[in-house]
């Protein structure tokens, strides 16, 4: 609110939410009136001692770039790509952006892997300390974990957390339904073509980069498979869960019976299925879209 009323910038951090559907910071960040400036920063170091391997880091280089083509063509928007090296982090960056462009504001949507999740909190001082608001949504959970908690009167559950989807369901039944998938943004306010922050290539990152035959110097594209099997980006995964849900749901779901009634443990695969929120995504591995 503070952003739009002074008529500054918001800048909209992705990270594993590269996606225009169903991305709370995106609209949120779209309906106050002023410009949006959609960021994604590259920082390895972050992501302690689980980094991406080659095949996510290839499938985020296409995610990326299928967002940055989306950003384009629907809104004339640009995706600003940085860079968090030489001991800089993802809150430096941001901190250089805001000055760059004048933003007064950082819109991200939560992640919550532990080390992400401290990473977050000292962002979040940085930036207050800069005199930049730092505002965080919900775009991967149908609930949230401290709102689903576990049922304090039950010992088993409560001592033990979620053993069973049972335990789970309890948890939510009083939540109510979770709020229905947003739609992509009507429009994105941005700048003049001269006037948008610097931003790097998205080859600069090195995320598709192949290695090459030490004896014949040719390119060794082992990543062919992947193209072949998968449509990239966040029309591809609509198209996947359309599919799902046309054919696959019937399936999964008489699975997950047969398996529960001959004492698998097929149940375990539906309280998984409780995390994902509605909505098309374009990542893989570790940055989802």
């Amino acid at each position: 609110a503070e952003a739009s009323a002074a008529g500054a910038p918001i800048i909209v951090w992705f990270r594993q939410d590269l996606r225009l559907r169903d991305n709370p910071a995106l609209h949120a960040a779209s309906v106050q009136g002023t410009p949006v400036v959609p960021v994604f920063i590259w920082c390895p170091e972050e992501e302690g001692k689980w980094p991406l391997g080659g095949a996510s880091r290839y499938w985020l280089h296409q995610a990326l770039e299928c967002l940055s083509a989306s950003l384009k063509e629907r809104y004339g928007s640009r995706l600003i790509i940085r860079s968090a090296t030489s001991g800089k982090s993802s809150a430096d960056v941001l901190s250089e952006l805001a000055a760059e462009c004048g933003a007064r504001a950082v819109y991200a949507n939560r992640v919550y892997e532990p080390w992400k999740v401290t990473r977050d909190a000292a962002a979040d001082r940085q930036l207050s300390a800069a005199g930049l608001s730092y505002r965080s949504f919900n775009a991967v959970l149908l609930y949230e974990p401290w709102d689903a908690a576990p049922d304090k009167t039950d010992d088993a559950c409560w001592n033990s957390g979620y053993g069973s989807v049972r335990f789970f369901m309890r948890a939510c039944a009083p939540l109510g339904e979770p709020p229905p998938p947003l739609p992509q943004p009507a429009r994105l306010m941005g700048f003049p073509p001269t006037a948008w922050p610097r931003t790097l290539t998205l080859a600069s990152l090195g995320l598709a980069a192949f290695p090459r035959d030490k004896r014949t110097g040719r390119v060794i594209d082992w990543a062919q498979g992947i193209r072949k099997a998968w449509i990239f980006g966040e029309e591809g995964a609509m198209a996947s869960l359309e599919e799902f849900l046309a054919d696959g749901l019937e399936r999964f779901d008489k699975k997950q019976h047969n398996e529960s009634t001959s004492g698998g443990s097929g149940g375990g695969g539906r309280g998984g299925a409780g995390g994902g929120r509605g909505g098309g995504g374009g990542g893989g591995g570790d940055s989802e879209g």
